[in-house]
C-alpha cells in the first residue's frame, strides 16, 4: 500500500472524434509523471486533476474498474478513457470523498474504543478473557474428573482450543454489551465530541 496521487491529464486530443483523457497514479511529482509523458504525446497536455490517496494503487484500480466501459481500447491495457477532463476529475473527487469519510469513520471508531476501554478499565476484553478461559479448561477439568486416560484428555484438550476460540467471541460480544450499557451516556458523549473532530464520519453514521 502506497501514498500518491490518481492524476487526470488531458492530452488535447481525441480519438474517433471524442475526446480523450487519461487517468493513471503516480508515487512522485504528478507534474513529473506529466513531463515524462509530454515526451510521447504530439501537442501540449495539461493536468487536470492530481489528488492524495493513502492506497493509489487501490484507487487507480477502482477508478479504472468503475470506467472500463469507457477504455479507449475495449479490452483494456491502457490509461486512456472517453471522458472530458471536467468528467474524469469529478470521479476522482468523488472516490477521493469516499474514502475521506471511510478514513474519518476508521479513526473515530478507534478513539471511540480507546476511550470506551478506559473508562470501563478494560472490562470488555477482560469478559472475553474469562470466557475464553472457561472455554479452554472446563472440558479438561470434566475428562479428569470422570476419570478418562490422559490421551483421551490431550485431545479433547485440542478440541477445548476450538470451545475456547468461541466462547471468547461470545465474552466480547457479552462485554460489549455491558460495557456500553453501564457507560451509555459516556460514550454518546464521547461520539458527539468526536464527530467534531472528524466531520467526515457525520456522512458515514
Amino acid at each position: 500500500m502506497s501514498r500518491g496521487y490518481v492524476y487526470v491529464i488531458d492530452p488535447h486530443l481525441g480519438v474517433e472524434g471524442r475526446p480523450v483523457v487519461k487517468i493513471g497514479y503516480t508515487t512522485r511529482s504528478p507534474n513529473r509523471r506529466l513531463r515524462e509523458l509530454q515526451t510521447a504525446l504530439p501537442q501540449r497536455a495539461s493536468l487536470a486533476a492530481a489528488v492524495e490517496f493513502p492506497n493509489v494503487e487501490w484507487a487507480e484500480k477502482e477508478l479504472h474498474l468503475a470506467l472500463s466501459h469507457l477504455s479507449v481500447r475495449a479490452n483494456g491495457g491502457t490509461e486512456f478513457f472517453f471522458l472530458t477532463s471536467k468528467e474524469a476529475t469529478e470521479h476522482v473527487y468523488q472516490l477521493a470523498y469516499q474514502v475521506s469519510v471511510a478514513e474519518a469513520k476508521r479513526a473515530m471508531e478507534k478513539d471511540l474504543e480507546q476511550f470506551t476501554e478506559k473508562i470501563s478499565g478494560g472490562l470488555a476484553k477482560r469478559i472475553a478473557g474469562w470466557f475464553a478461559l472457561a472455554g479452554l479448561v472446563a472440558p479438561a477439568l470434566w475428562f479428569v474428573m470422570v476419570g478418562a486416560d490422559i490421551g483421551r484428555i490431550v485431545v479433547n484438550g485440542l478440541s477445548g482450543l476450538w470451545l475456547a476460540l468461541i466462547s471468547g467471541m461470545i465474552g466480547i460480544f457479552v462485554g460489549e454489551k455491558i460495557v456500553k450499557q453501564n457507560w451509555k451516556e459516556d460514550i454518546a458523549m464521547e461520539r458527539d465530541n468526536l464527530l467534531s473532530k472528524y466531520p467526515a464520519a457525520k456522512k458515514a453514521t
